[in-house]
């Protein structure tokens, strides 16, 4: 708005076996226009794709797509699993993960990575806890 900015996008570089740019973080002033974010977000797609980047990765997700849960080695933990349920059930009070994945989806997503949630020795309420402050849901 005039020379006041109302939103932002910042990039850092993705190395790896898909290099390119990964986005960061966005954000957007309470007063910015419908259609901000969506204009930044068009803005960095030409121009990641006008460099000659292989991928632009929009990153992850807290708390999405934890239902699909995926037990490696016959591990697992039931608590650990109800844990997982009630935070992909309930986890929108604490934190607007489905709108964020909703929101990241609308834009062609080539391939989704699923998300691996592991830990070592027992899942305390301690381990749920430090999740949350993870996804800084909490």
């Amino acid at each position: 708005r005039g020379e006041r900015p109302v939103g932002f996008v910042t990039l850092v570089p993705a190395p790896g076996s898909r290099p390119g740019w990964h986005h960061d973080l966005s954000r957007r002033t309470p007063d910015a226009p419908p259609g901000v974010m969506e204009l930044l977000d068009v803005t960095v797609i030409e121009r990641v794709r006008d460099e000659g980047a292989g991928w632009l990765h929009f990153g992850l997700t807290p708390l999405v797509g934890l239902e699909a849960e995926a037990a490696l080695n016959g591990g697992g933990s039931a608590w650990a699993s109800w844990c997982l349920r009630q935070l992909a059930a309930h986890g929108e009070a604490v934190y607007p993960s489905r709108g964020q994945a909703a929101y990241k989806r609308k834009w062609g997503a080539v391939d989704e990575v699923p998300e691996l949630f592991a830990y070592e020795g027992r899942y305390r309420l301690g381990s749920a806890v430090r999740l949350l402050q993870v996804t800084r849901a909490i």
